[in-house]
């Protein structure tokens, strides 16, 4: 789509040209079953992001507080939305616990000064999400190469 810049007394104009085109193109994209292939990547992008959390959450939590994992998926329309972690609405004791162990905690002392110590952050959220990111990134790029060129 070429753009092309006037100025007028109100200011500046932009011009697109082939708009119509790009329209004709997502219409012809949208035959070619684009809704199938989106829902399919977003199944697989859920799975990869589950089993991310899971690798890194296996590694850095006790098994029982590891296992306490909620799945949440909404598609409605064009509107895709996926989360995976602790409910930190139903079970705020196992979603705390996960937080402390994963921002760690400063030196802590009671009322009294007993100290109770310092937790560590272990980062496995932000690493489970770095290892996902990137592998969601491809697997879209790949959809959509095959998509736009038929093909793989």
């Amino acid at each position: 789509m070429a753009r092309k810049y006037t100025k007028s007394k109100r200011g500046q104009m932009v011009t697109i040209h082939g708009f119509s085109e790009m329209v004709e193109t997502l219409q012809e994209l949208e035959k070619r079953g684009v809704d199938q292939a989106t829902e399919k990547v977003f199944d697989e992008c859920c799975d990869i992001v589950q089993d991310s959390v899971d690798q890194y959450a296996n590694q850095n939590l006790p098994a029982d507080l590891a296992a306490k994992k909620a799945r949440f998926k909404v598609k409605r329309g064009n509107i895709f939305m996926f989360a995976y972690g602790w409910d930190r609405i139903r079970d705020t004791a196992n979603f705390l616990k996960v937080c402390y162990l994963n921002y760690g905690t400063p030196k802590r002392q009671t009322a009294q000064g007993h100290n109770r110590g310092k937790i560590a952050a272990r980062g496995f959220l932000a690493n489970a999400k770095r290892s996902a990111a990137q592998k969601i990134n491809k697997r879209k790029k790949q959809m959509l190469k095959e998509i736009m060129g038929g093909g793989k």
